[in-house]
């Protein structure tokens, strides 16, 4: 009785190749090939290159698309996406902006805008990326930071929320919205 199995472990680092020999015999073989790969990733660095520029900003189908269809379905209107608004240090496109209201919601994504509960930093490259998504969370405070002086009221979904209920975030924005009319 041979039996092979061949082992996968976590971002393709090591293969092991098990071998079940009669007499409970068990030989463990390493694909040294996989080792000698320079990083953790499974990809070329072209392709990830591509893989990474082909994440959109904009009209995500898991996070902006349910959201905007939840404040459709709760009769919410008056909402452009992706609206230009002028701040003292440029301008900001938030995912909706409720002009005559004076509110800016932004959809934040877990891994790019550091989500304290979700985000995990990438093994390989580690520096490169805690300094990028530092930069994009001072960003977002300092956008927040500025609409809220030109007198914008400001909220941030995460992508989790999202993910978990765009109904529930929908009425979120209803909520503020009604605050905001007294």
């Amino acid at each position: 009785m041979f039996e092979e199995v061949l082992f996968r472990l976590r971002h393709g680092a090591l293969l092991l190749l098990v071998r079940r020999r009669p007499f409970g015999f068990l030989h463990l073989e390493t694909n040294w090939r996989t080792i000698a790969h320079s990083g953790m990733d499974t990809v070329s660095p072209q392709k990830r290159s591509r893989i990474m520029a082909s994440i959109r900003s904009r009209g995500n189908s898991t996070t902006e698309i349910p959201l905007a269809s939840a404040m459709r379905r709760l009769g919410l209107s008056g909402w452009r996406r992706h609206a230009r608004i002028r701040t003292p240090s440029g301008s900001v496109r938030p995912d909706f902006v409720f002009r005559r209201e004076r509110l800016a919601v932004f959809v934040s994504g877990c891994f790019w805008h550091y989500c304290p509960e979700h985000c995990s930093l990438p093994k390989s490259n580690s520096d490169f990326w805690r300094s990028k998504l530092e930069a994009n969370r001072a960003r977002d405070r300092r956008n927040s930071r500025e609409l809220k002086s030109m007198g914008w009221e400001v909220l941030v979904i995460w992508e989790h929320s999202v993910k978990r209920s765009p109904a529930v975030c929908a009425e979120s924005v209803l909520e503020i919205l009604m605050w905001m009319d007294v």
